[in-house]
Parts: structure tokens; sequence; C-alpha cells
């Protein structure tokens, strides 16, 4: 593809509403990587605001960002590989040994602290994006409808929810029920 970032064409590891994600490397074969495909139509304010908070980020919980390239029609996003998603391994085993959970609780709590300290919210969390890497260290990802907080007094607006119902906050779900209970309203 080029001289720094090499992708698997069969190597599909996951599919999002707007990109692929192919497992690959950068720089040298040795430095495997995460490459997330978008089409260029597909680049918008959230796909720019999670790039830029991913440059942002510099923590050891937090998936490392390598680079942003441009290339034709696409746009190519390479990150780290991780071994495995919380939700696979859950999925996998009749029981995950409570040890790990503890840990992986605990790096997402430092990951999530990283990211509040940089007046970052990142408003889906869920099992899917707690990436799991070697020696069970857990790292959170994907900041497609992350957000940055003008202030810490101030907080951000919930009317709009976004994100996967099911992890949602509280206050996110009642902001989704009303929307969904208005739009039904109005259509009737």
């Amino acid at each position: 593809m080029t001289d720094e970032i090499s992708y698997y064409k069969h190597g599909l590891i996951g599919k999002g509403a707007t990109a692929d994600v192919y497992q690959g490397f950068f720089e040298i074969p040795s430095r495997k990587a995460a490459v997330k495909i978008c089409t260029k139509k597909d680049i918008n304010q959230d796909k720019n605001k999670e790039i830029d908070i991913l440059r942002k980020m510099d923590d050891p919980n937090v998936v490392r960002y390598y680079i942003t390239k441009d290339m034709g029609v696409s746009t190519y996003i390479v990150m780290e590989l991780a071994n495995d998603t919380l939700e696979k391994i859950i999925k996998k085993s009749e029981s995950v040994k409570a040890l790990p959970l503890k840990k992986w609780a605990t790096d997402v709590t430092k990951g999530l602290l990283a990211l509040h300290t940089k007046k970052i919210v990142h408003r889906d969390l869920k099992p899917s994006n707690i990436l799991i890497f070697a020696g069970n260290v857990a790292k959170l990802a994907d900041f497609g409808i992350s957000r940055e907080l003008e202030s810490y007094t101030r907080g951000m607006e919930t009317d709009i929810a976004r994100g996967t119902p099911i992890w949602m906050p509280p206050e996110a779900i009642k902001s989704h029920w009303i929307h969904q209970s208005v739009s039904a309203f109005t259509i009737i």
C-alpha cells in the first residue's frame, strides 16, 4: 500500500458504520497495526474529531495512534493492534476469571482519567470498545462520538443521545426515549 502502511485484505477484524478495520502493520512488519479504512465521503466532523482526540492522547490505557493517510478515495487511520476486545473474550468464555476483570476495570478507569484530564468524554464506553493487549492490558478505543468539554463546570448537553442504547448513561437514555416518544407522537 505505502512504505508506512500495509494491511491484509483477508484480515478484516471489524466493521463499523463508516469504516472497516483490518489487521496490518505500520512501517515495519513487527509493528502490528489496526488499519481503519474510511471512504473520504465518510470523513466527517465526527471522524476528524476522533483523529484529533487520538493525536492528543499518550496514555498506556488509551489505544496508541500512529498516523492518518489520505490516498485516493480512502482515508487510512492507523493504530496499535490489540489481541482481542473485552466483548469477544466474554462471548468466548463461559466465565472470565475475576482477576483479569479487576485489572481491566482498573486499566479502563485509568484510561478514562487520562481522557477526563484532557476534558474529553468518551460517550460510547462498552465491551467492544475496550481492547485487550499483551500482558492483559486494557485500553480504551473508538472515539468516534467522543467530545471535548469547554469547561469542567459547564458540562455538555445530552439532548441528542448517541451511542449504543444498552450502554448509554441514564441521562442519555432518558433523552433517547423522550426523543423517540416525541418522534412517535409527531408521526401520529
